[in-house]
């Protein structure tokens, strides 16, 4: 299972470097959000058929944790940022639930992969 999670980690750091790449060429128009949706939900769908429901959340937690970060450090910005103008529904959605804290955002992400992967939840 594991392996799963450092897959889809390095996964992410690759698609994070690819459009920080397009976004750096401005040629933001290549970045084909609904791909990179795909492909997460689908590592997340094995997840679940072979490990259950709280792994399918958590590598979803941990996609938008690592990939973010990643693209915001690729782009030399703040690990934290959220675009003001944001393009993909994921960005849009952090930025009206968390009011544009980045910050917020990531930490919910992260505890929300450790609560899922380690299953946790019994503990609250």
């Amino acid at each position: 299972m594991w392996i799963f999670y450092l897959f889809n980690g390095l996964l992410c750091v690759w698609m994070a470097y690819r459009d920080a790449s397009y976004i750096k060429e401005k040629q933001a128009q290549k970045i084909r959000h609904w791909l990179n949706g795909a492909v997460h939900i689908g590592v997340a769908t094995v997840l679940w058929f072979l490990y259950g429901w709280p792994h399918f959340i958590a590598i979803l937690a941990q996609s938008a944790f690592v990939f973010d970060v990643a693209m915001n450090i690729f782009r030399k910005l703040n690990p934290f940022y959220i675009p003001m103008k944001p393009k993909s529904w994921k960005d849009r959605a952090d930025k009206f639930i968390f009011m544009g804290n980045g910050f917020l955002a990531k930490l919910f992400y992260l505890l929300l992969f450790i609560i899922m992967a380690f299953k946790l939840w019994n503990y609250f």
